[in-house]
């Protein structure tokens, strides 16, 4: 289950990526999540590349 609005520890840093054409969960889904995590002051980093559906895209890792 998906859940945007937890509000963390403001000292662990997430990473949030989504690819835009991810095929199980719409991109516009990652929006939500965004909106949460600056409302509730979370830290947190946003990648997001064209391609690569629903897996982990490499170049998340060499965007780090």
């Amino acid at each position: 289950m998906l859940k945007s609005n937890s509000k963390l520890n403001n000292k662990i840093k997430i990473i949030l990526s989504w690819n835009i054409d991810d095929d199980k969960i719409p991109y516009v889904k990652s929006l939500e999540f965004i909106k949460n995590f600056i409302k509730n002051k979370n830290n947190f980093i946003f990648l997001s590349f064209q391609s690569g559906g629903h897996e982990l895209n490499e170049n998340f890792f060499q965007s780090l």
